[in-house]
């Protein structure tokens, strides 16, 4: 990216960030109670293959070093310096 900035940590001034993210999918499953009158979610075959299509939304980002913590939400971004 031309003329960008990487976004420092203000806790330790590390450059590496985890993002938090919110994985949302429609699963195809049925529900079935069991003998014991337990509810198990069965999931259909095509389960994985919705999760691969599944969204997300990033609910945060986390400095990446270890003894560090900082986290920042989405809307506090433009709040960090370069």
């Amino acid at each position: 990216m031309p003329n960008s900035t990487e976004i420092k940590c203000p806790n330790c001034a590390g450059i590496e960030w985890k993002a938090i993210e919110q994985f949302t999918a429609l699963t195809p499953c049925r529900l079935e109670r069991s003998e014991d009158g337990e509810v198990v979610t069965d999931f259909d075959m095509r389960a994985e293959f919705q999760r691969d299509a599944s969204t997300s939304v990033t609910t945060g980002y986390i400095c990446a070093e270890e003894t560090c913590g900082y986290m920042v939400e989405p809307h506090e971004l433009h709040k960090l310096g370069g």
